[in-house]
């Protein structure tokens, strides 16, 4: 029984084997990527540089039946995120469809994974290449300087590029539209909820954007206050924090002292005054 068993076997295999001509192959050809920086990071400067990565491709055929997409995505991205479909935030991550890509970085500061697919059309298999992108401002790390330049304040800023290399960028608010006056002081706040830098000087405190260190109007921490204080210049050490309960604490020079919960500042708690030190 088992003879017969593989000589029928035998004869469907060859019968396969011989009727070729009655099938269409095709041949999967392996695509390897190479030329894209996988073991260290493409340091970049957003709003500044552009990303320019050109992958060399080996494969077997023609690469005229291939489709590219070139992704980049937050390292630490929150997938879903307001309720938002993940194949359509996904969507939003896409910056580029060719084989080489040139993409003018304007993504927030931070550390991006990338991604560069390639999909044969014909067999539908995809390939795919990870890579890893740092994004910097010219303002993200070195050293701030607080100037007064003809009675103005004025920030210049030396950043660090590499080890050996820095870079000095001045008068970084030149474009600002409102005066601040004479400056006193560059303070740093530090939380679990937030870090801040603040500028003091005569026109009022002021939370600087953390992309641009930027300040703006409605940065001032007098829109802060529940009272209607006309304006607030902090004291000593700027923002301090306590904990149990945990409360966010501020001395103005005036010698008033405010406090708020630490708790509910995303809620829009303001600082209410305790009481004056005299």
């Amino acid at each position: 029984m088992k003879k017969w068993y593989l000589f029928f076997l035998t004869m469907i295999l060859a019968a396969c084997y011989d009727d070729e001509g009655n099938y269409d192959y095709k041949e999967l050809n392996d695509v390897t990527i190479e030329g894209i920086l996988d073991n260290d990071w493409y340091n970049k400067f957003t709003y500044v540089d552009t990303l320019r990565i050109k992958p060399e491709l080996a494969l077997g055929g023609s690469e005229e039946h291939l489709k590219f997409e070139w992704r980049l995505v937050p390292l630490h991205a929150s997938y879903n995120r307001d309720s938002i479909p993940s194949e359509v935030q996904m969507q939003g991550y896409i910056i580029g469809n060719g084989k080489n890509l040139e993409y003018p970085l304007k993504e927030p500061a931070g550390d991006y994974l990338g991604f560069f697919w390639v999909t044969d059309t014909l067999t539908k298999v995809s390939y795919k290449k990870d890579f890893f992108v740092r994004l910097r401002t010219a303002v993200t790390d070195g050293w701030m300087l607080l100037c007064e330049d003809k009675g103005k304040a004025r920030l210049d800023m030396v950043s660090h590029l590499s080890a050996t290399e820095d870079m000095v960028s001045r008068d970084i608010w030149s474009d600002c539209d409102f005066e601040f006056g004479k400056p006193y002081k560059l303070t740093y706040n530090f939380t679990q909820q937030k870090s801040s830098r603040l500028l003091w000087c005569e026109a009022g405190t002021f939370d600087l954007d953390k992309e641009k260190l930027q300040p703006k109007e409605g940065s001032n921490l007098i829109y802060q206050f529940g009272e209607n204080v006309e304006e607030v210049k902090v004291a000593g050490g700027g923002l301090s924090w306590c904990t149990d309960p945990a409360r966010e604490m501020i001395i103005t020079e005036a010698g008033d002292f405010y406090l708020r919960s630490a708790l509910d500042i995303s809620l829009g708690e303001v600082f209410l005054i305790l009481k004056r030190i005299d």
